[in-house]
């Protein structure tokens, strides 16, 4: 688990390749069924995220499992067409930059 935070979690990575999934679960907030329920949500409504807020916005995660967990969530975007914020490529927490 203490691995797994400070290294933190490529989520979309995670998406291209279903079986590097398995480490979501030590994320802080999240456990075996709320990182699968996260992997469906994601897939269901759309294939990446662009965003680590888009889990909280499209209420696939509730705010204070955001909080706990968006700081070891990595979104790096490999489309550079895509909208994408600096950040989402670094571990530091949403609340250090006033978001939320």
């Amino acid at each position: 688990m203490e691995v797994c935070n400070s290294v933190g979690f490529d989520i979309n990575k995670a998406l291209q390749h279903r079986h590097l999934t398995a480490p979501l679960q030590f994320i802080c907030g999240l456990g075996p069924r709320k990182s699968h329920h996260v992997i469906e949500k994601i897939i269901e409504k759309f294939e990446k995220l662009r965003l680590r807020l888009e889990l909280f916005t499209f209420k696939i995660v509730e705010k204070n499992v955001y909080m706990n967990m968006c700081g070891f969530i990595i979104v790096h975007n490999y489309d550079e067409e895509d909208e994408f914020d600096l950040l989402d490529t670094t571990r530091i927490h949403p609340e250090s930059k006033n978001v939320t």
